[in-house]
């Protein structure tokens, strides 16, 4: 677990070297929400449910083991896809 956050903060390091604030306070963000999504799923598929019954609908994961894999996979792409888009701006 440790060695994630030291990864997330050396591309938050990496992000505030960017000349474009504005890029860099969405890729805070998004970093921020893609460690919510691995480190928490459980919390964000709760949440979901929480959405859909807001709009009157009721839904619930046919599997919950498949469900947290699959959070936490999202999780990571979206780690990744952060990290190699602040690489690709920081190389141009």
């Amino acid at each position: 677990m440790m060695k994630y956050f030291k990864l997330f903060f050396f591309v938050v390091i990496l992000i505030t070297a960017f000349k474009n604030v504005w890029y860099s306070f969405f890729a805070i963000g998004v970093l921020f929400f893609g460690l919510f999504v691995f480190m928490r799923p459980v919390d964000v598929i709760n949440l979901q449910i929480r959405f859909y019954r807001l709009i009157n609908w009721h839904m619930q994961p046919v599997s919950w083991e498949k469900e947290i894999k699959n959070t936490k996979m999202m999780g990571m792409l979206l780690l990744i896809c952060v990290f190699l888009s602040c690489i690709y701006i920081w190389v141009q």
